[in-house]
């Protein structure tokens, strides 16, 4: 041991025989307790803020929710109704040649739909443009039948009658492209072996 630990065990109870006055005492725990209720007070308004945060965010999903839920099954009403409309137009009972012909080219149509499924089973496939534009016509097309049914003009059956023929060659010039593809992915097979 050196001087100083014995000087300290020595004296000491000389330093115990001073203690600090009870004001100090009550000051130092005045000011603990005020720092402990600053802390209590700045984590509660956080977790209180986050919780009203939440509540109102779910509220306003459970809105969104029910909205859109009511908006799609109150449209998905009217597109049945105009659907079940469409489906029911009787070209037969409007003009039986355009009946006829409706009948040939969705014939046509059909099989040459077929052909292009086919070819996209194989794996050759042309853009989406086609198939894009295809969906076109054929809104175009129902669009067209529902002004049939009010108005049985000679321009709505030549526009009709024109649909048809537009997706008829569009289906063949798809098939001209993917034969072309076709027979390049051939070659291209051929070179490598």
């Amino acid at each position: 041991m050196d001087k100083f630990e014995k000087y300290i065990r020595n004296e000491r109870e000389a330093f115990d025989a001073e203690e600090p006055n009870e004001q100090v005492w009550e000051r130092i725990s005045a000011s603990l307790d005020a720092k402990q209720q600053a802390n209590k007070q700045v984590r509660l308004v956080p977790i209180t803020r986050i919780w009203q945060m939440a509540a109102v965010f779910t509220g306003l999903i459970v809105c969104m929710i029910t909205f859109q839920v009511y908006y799609n099954s109150k449209n998905n009403k009217i597109i049945a109704n105009n659907k079940s409309h469409i489906e029911t137009i009787a070209l037969e009972n409007i003009n039986p040649e355009l009946a006829e012909a409706e009948q040939f080219y969705f014939t046509q149509i059909e099989q040459k739909s077929q052909e292009v499924k086919k070819f996209y089973s194989e794996g050759i496939k042309t853009d989406s443009e086609a198939d894009k534009y295809m969906r076109e016509l054929d809104l175009a097309y129902k669009e067209l039948k529902k002004e049939l049914s009010t108005n049985s003009n000679e321009l709505v059956i030549s526009e009709m009658v024109r649909n048809l023929q537009i997706r008829i060659d569009l289906l063949n010039q798809q098939l001209e492209v993917l034969k072309e593809i076709e027979k390049i992915k051939e070659a291209k097979k051929g070179k490598n072996l």
